[in-house]
């Protein structure tokens, strides 16, 4: 079994050195977790520390399981949400003009009396109005 670690006052569950923060069920008198994975103790607030037993610690693992998972839920649908957000004419400008080699455009204007430089940022505008 992993090790364990919870300090309820900080609502933290720690699972094989890996933290989760989040909104957890403690008993009301709890202080803290150790269990190294095969044998540990839990600290109370009004008594005495007690010897744990594996099945004492599996519902800590189960609510970090449950809670790691509602974070990777919650993180894919952020990720989703920003990926189907509409762009605003200003990230598509800036993503059209970040593929432009503008100095070199403005170097060769300059030299060869053209307006290359111009005429891509006045498209980009264009294809991209305010």
């Amino acid at each position: 079994m992993a090790t364990i670690n919870v300090v309820t006052e900080d609502e933290v569950i720690v699972v094989d050195g890996e933290a989760i923060n989040h909104t957890f069920t403690f008993p009301a008198n709890l202080w803290a977790i150790q269990w190294d994975g095969t044998e540990g103790h839990a600290e109370w607030t009004n008594g005495p520390n007690t010897e744990l037993t594996a099945a004492d610690v599996e519902t800590y693992v189960t609510q970090w399981t449950d809670a790691k998972a509602s974070d990777k839920a919650s993180e894919d649908a952020a990720i989703l949400a920003e990926s189907t957000r509409v762009k605003t004419y200003t990230e598509l400008r800036v993503a059209a003009y970040a593929d432009l080699n503008q100095f070199e455009m403005q170097f060769d204007d300059a030299v060869n009396n053209t307006t290359t430089w111009v005429d891509a940022i006045n498209a980009i505008k264009q294809e991209f109005p305010k």
